[in-house]
């Protein structure tokens, strides 16, 4: 993508999606702003849900998967009593059952059990895929023709479980029917599940009314802008603009956020030895001292390499750091392991 300069833009754009439109529609009204540009967003969200959906720029785009894999935040309302086909306000009610047994006590009790690694069985209504085909596909046509055999019953669907980390889980306040939660999770964590479920856990049913994503690829909700806020900062209404695409181009260039400010949850590495950062960009691995890794690493943000436990994790396994040159410039993110003599190797995942 380039900018009225000529310039090209790298970096990500930080929107709060509203309510009833899905990612890609926040990418096609981009597009129809700007023209034809390469994006992506990282990480998708329905209709019913609102919050942070980071939209990838330029060079930053071959980091998709990997700010996709980062835990990520959402506050949410649940109605118990009643659980419904979509496990959220836009389907049928199918379930219900009392609530009144229900206290703050017993809801914080039983979040206890959804905190760490848990399975998940993926609603009905899901992306997850089945021979080839998501789930909400034999969902719909079994929801619009009730005698149709569409191959997918509750024990399949059992099969298709999914492993995922809940680091926390927290009631805000209980205002009955109505709970309203927090919870921080990996990737591929169903919020409309951990409704489900926890419902079912303390005797009764229970969907999730309002979804917000407040937290993911290192950015909080506060610092996104809305659609009508982009559209306020870029847009124009002078008659005079040739093509009014071009000025929309130069504006969103200044709201862009450059990757070297962004806080991805782990260290930077800036090794003295720049022939390193040649070699890692030419697909080869580096070999370090650790001592002297340890030296050239540096804290981001609120990331703490002694509370994280950084040492431990590079010798436990591959562990994530983002490579800067000399004056500061991202060049991308390498995989870090150390080994039992005292070294270090790395080998560049994701290049810009």
């Amino acid at each position: 993508m380039r900018a009225l300069g000529g310039e090209p833009i790298n970096g990500l754009l930080a929107i709060h999606k509203p309510l009833g439109m899905v990612s890609k529609d926040v990418s096609r009204w981009l597009t129809k702003r700007v023209g034809p540009l390469k994006l992506g967003h990282a990480g998708t969200l329905d209709p019913a849900a609102s919050g942070v959906l980071p939209i990838l720029l330029g060079r930053v785009t071959r980091l998709q998967d990997y700010l996709m894999e980062l835990p990520k935040t959402y506050e949410f309302e649940v109605e118990f009593g009643q659980e419904t086909s979509t496990l959220d306000s836009e389907g049928e009610v199918i379930h219900r059952g009392s609530y009144s047994h229900l206290d703050e006590k017993c809801l914080r009790e039983a979040l206890e059990a959804f905190k760490g690694t848990i399975s998940q069985i993926p609603p009905r209504y899901s992306a997850v895929k089945y021979q080839g085909k998501p789930l909400y596909q034999y969902a719909r046509q079994e929801s619009h023709n009730r005698s149709a055999v569409v191959g997918l019953d509750e024990a399949i669907i059992k099969n298709l479980k999914r492993t995922v980390e809940v680091y926390s889980y927290s009631l805000l306040r209980w205002e009955p029917p109505r709970g309203f939660f927090r919870v921080h999770c990996s990737k591929g964590t169903y919020v409309r599940c951990l409704a489900r479920d926890l419902a079912r856990s303390v005797g009764t049913f229970g969907s999730v009314t309002q979804l917000i994503r407040t937290y993911a690829s290192g950015l909080p909700l506060e610092q996104c802008l809305t659609l009508e806020e982009i559209e306020e900062r870029c847009g124009t209404s002078t008659s005079d603009v040739i093509d009014p695409r071009l000025l929309f181009r130069s504006n969103l260039s200044k709201l862009v956020l450059p990757l070297d400010s962004l806080e991805f949850g782990v260290p930077r590495w800036a090794p003295i030895d720049q022939q390193m950062i040649l070699r890692l960009t030419q697909g080869q691995h580096v070999m370090v001292g650790w001592d002297q890794f340890r030296n050239e690493l540096s804290d981001q943000g609120s990331v703490s390499l002694k509370d994280r436990g950084f040492k431990e994790k590079c010798f436990e396994g591959i562990t994530p750091v983002i490579v800067l040159t000399d004056n500061g410039r991202t060049i991308g993110i390498a995989n870090a392991m150390a080994h039992q003599g005292g070294q270090v190797t790395l080998k560049l995942k994701r290049g810009l």
